[in-house]
């Protein structure tokens, strides 16, 4: 008689294990700022907190993406609300696996968009009159740019 592992994953176990083959993020859209007046030094930049000669890429939509190794041809983009962000996709509050995780499994490759100003899209060229978008700027209604800085 065979030995079997008893910490061997059953069928039904390993049915629901997800494998990702690919993932990635990229941005689309949005533009880049005007630099902040002054010279930009590569080796001092990071100290510099006047952000001289910086840009920014901002008022962009970034994407994550995951294909799974079952992938089924069948991509879905997942927007989310306003407000919100592509985590509400990811996950649930308690814990659970979100609906990306469930379709994942089924073979379809997701693709997750935080829209411009929300999550990880979050820099915008100017704040709006909620007050909660940005704080670089003295004044906070300006967005000063820091693509360069660490």
């Amino acid at each position: 008689m065979p030995h079997e592992r008893k910490d061997a994953p059953s069928d039904e176990a390993s049915s629901d294990v997800l494998m990702i083959a690919r993932q990635g993020m990229f941005s689309s859209g949005g533009t880049v700022t005007e630099p902040v007046e002054g010279d930009y030094d590569p080796t001092t930049n990071w100290m510099d907190v006047t952000r001289a000669g910086n840009t920014a890429h901002v008022d962009h939509a970034n994407v994550f993406y995951q294909i799974p190794a079952n992938d089924n041809g069948n991509p879905i983009v997942y927007l989310h609300g306003y407000g919100q962000s592509r985590m509400g996709w990811m996950t649930t509050p308690d814990g659970r696996e979100g609906w990306s995780d469930l379709f994942l499994k089924k073979g379809y490759a997701a693709f997750l968009v935080d829209q411009p100003r929300r999550g990880e899209a979050g820099a915008t060229a100017s704040m709006t009159a909620d007050g909660f978008l940005d704080t670089w700027a003295e004044d906070s209604k300006d967005y000063k740019p820091g693509d360069q800085a660490p």
